[in-house]
């Protein structure tokens, strides 16, 4: 029946046409304004003609090695002769007076390229948090075609059961949460049977305001499996000090 296929085919289109518009559909950024570019210095750092330091908000990119030379190069050809424009995710510079912000050229989002090429993986802030979330599909999109820094074993996200073999070092740790439980600065997340020695996630009070307005529950965490994003401290055990909602991923 022609009729049938065609209104059927129609409907796979629409369909198609809303997933990928979902996919490539721009946060609701602050404007900051064209910038005119003075040089690239890192794959995730520039210098702005007027003098300013720019530091691309919510990414960070391999600090040396090859990955670092790719994600620097990528970087330089997509801001190189293009239109430069700026966009607030949040607050507008750091404690080190650099400009913190979304970077548009021609039109593209600097830091959702760089994070679907595979060439840097989402960190955020508590006070950058818009478009994370885009940032994060992209992410794990990335991860699992393997591109970039997700075919090196240094960048595989770690299992909660080793993560103390990674602590002092900023990673991503996968797990099944064993308890979860309210505390007086906030909550815990415990990944094993021994608190004392685990890998543990603390959210502090902060947090667990902005988990809270963001729909997610700790107590809800328990049994369920996710990831989380951030540096390990292995002081006592081997914990993440979650800041902000989005460091935290159901699977």
């Amino acid at each position: 029946m022609p009729g049938v296929k065609l209104r059927l085919a129609t409907v796979a289109f629409a369909v198609a046409a809303a997933a990928a518009n979902a996919r490539t559909t721009i946060p609701d950024f602050a404007p900051g304004g064209p910038v005119t570019l003075g040089a690239v210095n890192t794959g995730d750092r520039l210098a702005l003609a007027d003098g300013r330091s720019l530091r691309l908000a919510s990414i960070e990119t391999p600090a040396t090695g090859e990955l670092a030379a790719r994600a620097k190069l990528a970087l330089e050809k997509l801001v190189t002769g293009k239109t430069l424009e700026l966009r607030y995710a949040g607050n507008a510079s750091d404690r080190e007076g650099r400009v913190v912000a979304a970077l548009f050229a021609g039109g593209r989002w600097v830091q959702r390229e760089l994070v679907r090429r595979g060439l840097a993986r989402v960190h955020g802030a508590a006070d950058n948090r818009l478009g994370l979330t885009a940032l994060l599909a992209a992410e794990d999109a990335a991860r699992k075609a393997r591109r970039g820094l997700w075919r090196r074993s240094a960048y595989a996200v770690r299992e909660a059961d080793d993560a103390a073999r990674d602590a002092g070092t900023w990673q991503i740790v996968a797990g099944t949460v064993a308890d979860a439980a309210l505390v007086e600065d906030g909550a815990w997340l415990d990944f094993g049977p021994d608190r004392h020695t685990g890998f543990g996630v603390h959210i502090s009070r902060e947090a667990l305001k902005l988990a809270r307005a963001a729909g997610l529950d700790p107590n809800g965490l328990k049994g369920a499996r996710v990831r989380v994003r951030g540096f390990i401290d292995g002081t006592r055990r081997p914990t993440i000090e979650v800041t902000f909602p989005e460091q935290i991923e159901r699977r």
